[in-house]
């Protein structure tokens, strides 16, 4: 077996003499030489070290190195052997070639063990210590040119560890593979990203990033590997190292100004309750923030109204149509993001938040930051009970049972009363305006607790004065209302088909109980509304709506 790990190096340094090892200079092309073969042979990049650091010698080997197995190290880290005492040498607990070809045998992938945060997610580590727009433009190409790869690097982004240094050993076939997918996403976000007022070390922002994207590699192509401990060759103040990062962390805990919050309202046709929701945000605690109403081409009067209302703050937009709850608040947070907010705050028009619904959100935010996906206020009916339409879900299947703690973890939340920075949109996208109405907010906020954690927090009130209250069912509803559960039915199918097996088991037995509930029902038109619901699940399973995404 047949293996070179490359020493990624700029400067003369000890090597190990295992043949194994071969002391490659990275930006050999724009550097002086330092007796080490160049990274500028046959197909390279030497030329973009700058940026890419020792991805020009990754990209090299990848293309120049005919061996079985290939891998890069640093010149001050190689990975440990098994074998020796962590308290032995540094240099002899190097891991030698007759070991490692005996991890090899069992495995395609060598890893150095994860790199844990702890307190930081991957993604909130990163833009705290480089700059956020790097990430959220290398998020927009995956979903643009390889979307399978997209659930994944969310995923990874809400952990708080994984495979970071740029150092593993592959078998040829497959980091021939990862380099292809990797240097695709990389050279669009080099045409992509705009650099202006970086650092010269922010300018390494692509070899960042490609630590940030193995484990989504990884994941989705479902490849095992084994990982070894890294031995260090120079001594590493851990001490110093900690420190420094609770210093850089410590004043991240700070409440959101509220003049950079925008609260999205969708309205359409429905006046007297408007009025309730707007004179209910007049009556926030906090005050200064924006209130964009998204106006679904009303023809009540809404727009006269509005006209006549002296509301500081209060920015209207109206489409020209009536885009439906989905379409309304896709509308809405692009909006909101191009006006400069922050964060969102999402309600329907018939959403009543109680005085200081407001201000403990920011509080939950604030004691959270970007290492959360959203929150979400307990939602009550008029007479003070749980709005049961409204309920979270603490599972796909399983709503909240209970608000005494000070946040409750949920996985699905409506738009009542949803808040969100601007940066989780920027990394999630918008919700689908092509749902029209129903699931579009149970779909969104799945979509991005997949991915970080998200809460409810009771201490944030709304009232929901909605129509009809009760739980969204063709059975139960009346029948004016009957045509537009063809949207339900579809849409369900787009979220729960995400989850696999279990998501189209419960699809399936949902729309039969249904279905059993119509035929029990007295109001007639049974086989029309039975109809309706197979109409929407068929149409569902056909139904590929793409995500937006903010430009």
């Amino acid at each position: 077996m047949q293996t070179t790990i490359i020493v990624a190096t700029h400067k003369p340094y000890w090597v190990p003499d295992d043949p194994m090892y071969l002391p490659v200079q990275m930006g050999h092309a724009v550097h002086p030489a330092c007796g080490y073969i160049g990274d500028d042979t046959g197909d390279n990049i030497s030329e973009r070290n700058a940026n890419f650091c020792e991805l020009t010698g990754l990209y090299w080997a990848a293309h120049n190195i005919d061996s079985d197995y290939i891998g890069i190290v640093h010149y001050r880290r190689y990975f440990a052997s098994r074998r020796k005492s962590r308290f032995a040498d540094k240099k002899s607990r190097v891991i030698s070639h007759e070991e490692l070809c005996s991890i090899l045998a069992t495995t395609n992938v060598v890893l150095p063990k994860e790199r844990h945060y702890f307190i930081e997610t991957n993604y909130t580590q990163y833009i705290h210590a480089h700059h956020k727009q790097d990430l959220e433009v290398t998020r927009a190409i995956i979903a643009r040119k390889c979307p399978e790869y997209l659930p994944a690097y969310d995923l990874y982004m809400s952990k708080t560890h994984g495979h970071h240094f740029n150092m593993f050993v592959m078998k040829k076939e497959l980091l021939q593979h990862y380099c292809t997918w990797l240097f695709d996403i990389l050279f669009e976000l080099e045409r992509e990203l705009d650099m202006t007022g970086y650092t010269v070390n922010d300018r390494r922002v692509f070899g960042f990033v490609s630590e940030r994207l193995l484990d989504a590699w990884l994941t989705t192509n479902n490849i095992s590997f084994e990982e070894l401990s890294i031995v260090y060759m120079e001594h590493q103040n851990w001490l110093h190292k900690g420190t420094a990062f609770l210093s850089a962390n410590s004043s991240r805990k700070k409440m959101l100004d509220a003049r950079n919050v925008t609260a999205i309202v969708v309205t359409y046709n429905r006046l007297p309750l408007l009025k309730q929701c707007l004179a209910a945000l007049r009556a926030q605690t906090v005050q200064g923030f924006t209130v964009l109403l998204v106006d679904n081409a009303s023809t009540d009067g809404t727009a006269d109204y509005i006209k006549t209302l002296a509301m500081p703050g209060l920015v209207c937009r109206n489409p020209g149509k009536n885009l439906g709850g989905a379409g309304g608040f896709a509308y809405g947070i692009r909006a909101a993001a191009e006006l400069g907010c922050e964060a969102v705050w999402i309600m329907d028009d018939d959403t009543l938040p109680e005085p200081d619904a407001l201000a403990a959100l920011l509080a939950a935010d604030a004691a959270h930051g970007d290492g959360c996906g959203w929150l979400s206020s307990r939602a009550l009916a008029p007479d003070g009970t749980d709005q049961p339409m409204n309920l979270q879900r603490k599972t796909m299947y399983r709503d909240i049972d209970g608000f005494d703690a000070a946040e409750v973890p949920a996985v699905m939340a409506s738009f009542v009363s949803l808040f969100l920075r601007t940066e989780a949109v920027r990394q999630f996208g918008l919700p689908i305006a092509e749902f029209f109405i129903w699931s579009d907010d149970w779909e969104y906020t799945r979509r991005i607790s997949r991915a970080k954690p998200c809460y409810v927090i009771p201490a944030s009130r709304v009232v929901h004065a909605m129509q009809n209250p009760g739980v969204v069912n063709i059975a139960r509803d009346v029948p004016a209302r009957w045509a537009r559960y063809r949207y339900f039915y579809r849409n369900d199918v787009v979220l729960y088909r995400r989850e696999g097996l279990s998501g189209w088991l419960w699809l399936l037995a949902k729309d039969s109980w249904h279905t059993v509930q119509v035929l029990r029902d007295r109001q007639g038109c049974r086989a029309e509304r039975i109809k309706i619901i197979w109409k929407g699940f068929a149409a569902g399973v056909r139904f590929r709506p793409q995500i937006p995404y903010l430009p």
